[in-house]
């Protein structure tokens, strides 16, 4: 392990950044960015090209090593409407009598491309390839990776994103406007980084035990499949998916499939939201409700504020079975269901299942006219941040999924987290749910499982959002950063710390704004006793945990679909998987 960390520390050390006129590295405001990455060299994704996806939305072309004139026409066409292309020259040799390795007609077509679009070059081979290149004083960037290997390649890809520092010189000249020596400097480090989990101080034979654990959890029948990630210190070291979507189907769980969130939806899309309304001056979480929300005013909840909502201490009913209302005794009501899409009934609830608008309404009126319990006391609710949602899209003209999209979203470049996963990715990528047998009567796979967000057209306050471990990670490491990531300020650190903390202590509410926090020493709760009292995250009914420790420069995510086929299931609770893995992590702590 020892050699392996001087290797990986040698080889990220070397990279050279040679030439970036514009100051685009590490690259920003990537919502303003649509990347193409352009590798020439093997028609097959390169780890490269991979590593490029873990943090931003990049469309990939690929080039044999000698491309035809042909091939490169059509490559040009289909690369117009990009605003940057990242290339990069692989399957290279040392040999100077074979040019590195470098076609020449490759390499024109670089320089061609050069004159069009925004380019940063890479050459995974000796400095002295840069001469093939006409155009560098054309192109964005121009960087130096010395080896062709997966690991020179990764270290690469996350150096231009700013997940690693560049710091190398050149050790000889690279053609005319490159003498020995030369190489600037990015200290910035802006993105996660990924690496070995010694780096950041834990042992690697520690985490051994969650893939034991893991596997013996899926023999057992708790979960099908899942994704487990841990990020110590800004950098990912443990990033796995194991088993396969269904216990019937052989297909394995991938790393960046999406998986139902739940109520991780509360902290990643609502909260969030009501973060940066705060933060704006547009909200304050010590007004009533009701002053953003109209329908609240005549209501028993005209009182309530948002902070009461969002630490579920408002005494709102916990539930309410909406979904009976669209059935008939066990069967669905045929009369209140369409099978197909039309005006009359446009919200989808499932496939051949279509409800009418009117039905939005009809939810958040019984939410305004349900009685409240008795006390004020902590009793978690949905209900509350279904009415949040609704204040949100009320502030911003705009619904609770665009905002929480353009906001953050994209700006972090994540585009796999978000509402209404079917209507941009393939099934395939899209990890089943529950077998409905009550309410839709079928597979639940890209239509959320909750049955209420699902009435609300899929997007909702409280359920609906769909992502992959990774994503979701950033998210908990943007509020572990105090709001900050990619070199932009998200949310205000003072506001992250407000919600993060504890709501009313010396109660028995252990909660904070929208986050759950560890119980109290002693007493059941959602962590691992090893967990700071800083330390804050959620859990989702779907068998989902996302948490963040800034006293140990923690963040783990656990995704699962332990409800399928049947949300029966609850091993997964009653075995403690979600924090006997927390357990394990703290406990391989070496620092």
């Amino acid at each position: 392990t020892e050699s392996l960390l001087i290797t990986r520390k040698a080889d990220a050390e070397a990279i050279t950044l040679l030439k970036d006129s514009r100051q685009m590295i590490p690259l920003k405001s990537l919502d303003t960015l649509n990347i193409a990455s352009l590798v020439i060299g093997d028609t097959i994704l390169s780890p490269f090209q991979q590593m490029l996806s873990a943090y931003a939305r990049v469309d990939h072309y690929n080039l044999p090593k000698e491309p035809t004139q042909k091939e490169c026409d059509s490559i040009a066409c289909l690369l117009e409407p990009y605003n940057l292309i990242i290339t990069g020259f692989i399957k290279t040799s040392d040999l100077p009598q074979k040019n590195f390795g470098i076609n020449r007609k490759a390499a024109a077509f670089i320089d061609s491309l050069s004159l069009v679009n925004p380019l940063i070059l890479n050459v995974f081979t000796s400095p002295y390839s840069v001469a093939t290149f006409k155009e560098t004083d054309d192109m964005a960037a121009v960087l130096v990776s010395y080896q062709d290997n997966a690991a020179m390649q990764e270290l690469t890809a996350q150096a231009i994103f700013g997940g690693i520092p560049l710091s190398g010189r050149l050790p000889v000249s690279a053609g005319v406007g490159f003498p020995c020596g030369s190489g600037l400097q990015r200290n910035e480090v802006i993105r996660l980084a990924f690496g070995l989990p010694e780096q950041s101080g834990i042992a690697a034979a520690g985490l051994q035990s969650i893939d034991k654990l893991m596997q013996q959890s899926i023999s057992d029948g708790v979960f099908p499949g899942a994704q487990v990630l841990i990020a110590r210190n800004g950098r990912v070291i443990y990033q796995k998916a194991f088993g396969c979507k269904t216990y019937a189907e052989n297909e394995p769980v991938k790393t960046d499939d999406l998986y139902d969130l739940a109520s991780l939806t509360k902290v990643l899309s609502t909260t969030l939201a009501v973060m940066k309304l705060t933060g704006n001056g547009s909200l304050d979480p010590d007004q009533k409700l009701s002053h953003y929300l109209n329908a609240l005013k005549k209501s028993n909840k005209s009182h309530i504020t948002i902070r009461e909502i969002m630490s579920h201490q408002a005494g709102l009913q916990p539930f309410i079975p909406f979904y009976k209302k669209l059935l008939n005794g066990n069967h669905q009501d045929s009369l209140l269901i369409a099978r197909h899409y039309s005006l009359n009934y446009p919200v989808r609830v499932a496939d051949g299942f279509y409800i009418s608008d009117s039905w939005k309404k009809f939810v958040i009126d019984s939410i305004i006219a349900s009685p409240l319990l008795k006390k004020k006391e902590y009793k978690y609710s949905d209900l509350g941040f279904i009415l949040l949602a609704e204040a949100v899209t009320q502030l911003t003209d705009q619904p609770l999924n665009s905002y929480v999209q353009h906001s953050f979203y994209q700006k972090l470049g994540l585009p796999g987290l978000g509402y209404h996963p079917r209507d941009k990715f393939s099934l395939s990528r899209i990890i089943p749910t529950e077998d409905d047998t009550v309410f839709r009567m079928q597979l639940i796979q890209g239509d959320v499982h909750d049955p209420t967000a699902a009435m609300l057209g899929g997007v909702s306050g409280h359920a609906g959002l769909f992502g992959d471990a990774l994503e979701v990670a950033v998210i908990m490491q943007m509020l572990l950063q105090n709001g900050t990531y990619g070199g932009e300020v998200l949310l205000d650190s003072a506001i992250v710390a407000e919600f993060t903390k504890v709501q009313y202590p010396g109660s028995s509410n252990r909660r904070g704004m929208g986050f759950d926090k560890p119980a109290p020493t002693g007493e059941p709760g959602p962590t691992s006793d090893l967990v700071s009292p800083l330390s804050f995250g959620h859990t989702g009914f779907t068998g989902t945990y996302a948490w963040a420790d800034p006293d140990n420069g923690l963040v783990y995510v656990f995704l699962s679909n332990r409800i399928h086929p049947d949300a029966g299931n609850n091993k997964i609770t009653q075995r403690n998987i979600r924090t006997n893995i927390q357990e394990i992590i703290y406990k391989s702590m070496i620092d």
